[in-house]
């Protein structure tokens, strides 16, 4: 489509938005001005939001291509059509129940009583909760067995700027939707009107005729009785003795994740500071820019707190509470470094084996599940213990989605579940990644580490020196604008096409096209079929041992690239060599995305 045919298409769409819309709605006089501003209004109209590795996000605003009312209401009608009639010719499912929980940003509390009032407008219970929640918790309450669910919502952005929001969609099991339930709801989705077809019950009167329910204390008490359980599996003996001798600093960043940690950590008896300025729900995140735990600007007043208090541990959680970040230093007096996600969940990975593995509680089919942009440290340390390792998707739902595979079959014991972005999940209380337990379990971490005179940061040197350094780097390519998903498209196209160029002087040996599900290994030009499912993602591997990676983001205007430098530098290396060695990839990578 042109940009001028792209322009008219979006005038006319706002117009029909413009006949809707109730001048009285809180969205009106944002979608009046849109009248004069055709850039904006044809961002707000010429598509529609899409389901992405986390169900819809976007910017808040009137528009098809904004989080709204209209949007949400559109999105949950469309996943009660799919509840009530799943599968063409299938019979329709009766006594229908969804969970829905929400974060701190702007409008989630308005989104949730919307997608709840229009879920009880078709005729299907909610239970809610009445203020936010981490996403963890919508999927523990998905599961409970008292009270099972068909479904579950959770209106938030993660770590997105405040001007955004989001909606995910979980099935019966607590996993966020994968590709073909996802597909079906987004069909749905896109048959229907959003002012003509879509249902809706006012909450108070849903709430008077029994269709919703709101959660309280007990699930919160049940979700936490339940995370103490799969710690001590762990070393509770350990963390009743010398809990106190861990001093922490944790920041929510302004979300829901402050009383659920603050809880947990406080009833295993763990001594912890809060970032006062930070623990307040805002849905600006006034503090910081972004509130990422990814990023090292986020510690900055708990860096400030340090001075005095003098932590071992410093640790933020995302609005959501799913994703968490930590710092750590060598030692005393030092300065505080921030770990990455892959070295977080190294660090987490062999605790946890060596552990059950010390205790002979380790399981003889013990697996761990992790994305296959997440770095390798885990792969050596998972074979010296004989512990199986399983590539997936980009996305927490893949790894959910092989937990169930796995507890039907009994074929593996499902350990830890990671991803590089900050995502861990141990034990099986929820299907997404739980930044309250990994709170917990870093916390524990760094008691035991502490005990043996070592920091964090001094355990992951110790890692290193065992099983040989690897070091990552990630490029966020961020591509704005109408024309940005077809900019990105025409980047991975090209990627594709030049694949052997893309870092510059290196040799590809390996290339894996997930898109056509196909690898093609360059020295035998033989091709063998990938088994994971189709995906926009090339993934390509050098000589030398290093691995690349290309994506476009499942939830932001961006192409992200991940370099891991494997196996290039075994046992002797030092990280700064790898390190190095990343850096020297990352600029050549940079430069080919560069190019006109």
């Amino acid at each position: 489509m042109s940009d001028l045919d792209r322009s008219a298409y979006a005038l006319e769409r706002q117009q029909t938005w413009l006949r809707h819309v109730p001048r009285d709605a809180a969205i009106y006089s944002a979608l009046v001005a849109l009248t004069d501003n055709e850039t904006a209004r044809t961002e707000a109209f010429h598509t529609d939001l899409e389901f992405g590795t986390g169900g819809l996000r976007g910017i808040l605003g009137p528009g098809t291509n904004r989080m709204n009312d209209y949007t949400v209401g559109q999105a949950t009608q469309g996943l009660a059509n799919y509840l009530t009639h799943p599968l063409e010719g299938t019979p329709a499912r009766t006594a229908l129940r969804v969970c829905i929980a929400f974060d701190t940003r702007r409008c989630s509390r308005a989104f949730a009583l919307r997608a709840a009032g229009v879920l009880c407008g078709n005729g299907i219970s909610v239970d809610l909760y009445r203020s936010p929640r981490p996403t963890p918790m919508l999927s523990f309450a998905v599961r409970r067995a008292q009270r099972p669910a068909q479904a579950g919502i959770v209106i938030t952005a993660s770590h997105n700027p405040p001007e955004y929001n989001g909606y995910k969609v979980y099935n019966g099991a607590g996993c966020q939707l994968t590709d073909d339930a996802a597909t079906a709801v987004l069909a749905e989705i896109k048959n229907l009107d959003p002012f003509g077809k879509v249902k809706f019950l006012d909450p108070a009167e849903a709430e008077a005729k029994g269709l919703l329910t709101y959660l309280g204390d007990e699930t919160d008490r049940a979700y936490l009785d339940a995370l103490r359980e799969q710690l001590a599996r762990l070393q509770p003996a350990l963390v009743r003795e010398h809990a106190r001798e861990l001093r922490m600093i944790y920041t929510p960043l302004h979300g829901s994740g402050r009383v659920p940690v603050e809880t947990l950590l406080k009833q295993l008896g763990y001594p912890l500071l809060l970032v006062q300025d930070q623990a307040d729900e805002d849905e600006n995140f006034r503090t910081v820019e972004k509130p990422n735990p990814e990023e090292a600007a986020v510690f900055t007043l708990a860096q400030t707190e340090a001075a005095a208090f003098q932590p071992q541990v410093i640790f933020a959680t995302d609005p959501d509470a799913d994703r968490i970040g930590v710092m750590a230093r060598p030692g005393k007096g030092a300065d505080y470094e921030i770990l990455t996600g892959n070295q977080t969940g190294a660090l987490l990975c062999h605790y946890i084996i060596t552990t059950l593995e010390n205790e002979k509680r380790l399981p003889a089919n013990a697996a761990v599940v992790k994305t296959i942009v997440t770095g390798t440290l885990v792969n050596r340390i998972c074979a010296k213990y004989k512990v199986a390792v399983r590539d997936m998707l980009t996305g927490f739902k893949y790894i959910g989605e092989q937990m169930d595979l796995w507890q039907e079959s009994g074929e593996k014991t499902f350990l830890f579940g990671l991803e590089e972005s900050y995502g861990y999940l141990f034990g099986d209380v929820s299907r997404d990644k739980d930044a309250v337990i990994s709170a917990a379990m870093i916390a524990e971490m760094a008691l035991w580490y502490q005990q043996t005179g070592l920091t964090l940061v001094d355990a992951l040197a110790e890692l290193y020196r065992e099983f040989g350094p690897v070091a990552e780097d990630l490029i966020n390519h961020e591509v704005k604008g109408t024309d940005g998903v077809a900019r990105i498209q025409a980047l991975m196209d090209r990627a594709r096409r030049d694949f052997r160029t893309i870092l510059e002087g290196e040799q590809v040996v390996a290339a894996e096209d997930y898109l056509t599900r196909k690898r093609l290994d360059l020295s035998s030009g033989e091709e063998t079929l990938l088994t994971l499912p189709q995906s926009n993602v090339l993934k390509l591997f050098y000589a030398n041992g290093e691995w690349l990676t290309l994506r476009p983001s499942g939830t932001e205007p961006k192409i992200k690239l991940y370099l891991c430098s494997n196996e290039a530098y075994p046992k002797g290396a030092t990280i700064q060599q790898a390190q190095d060695r990343v850096a020297e990839l990352k600029k050549k990578a940079q430069a080919f995305l560069d190019r006109p």
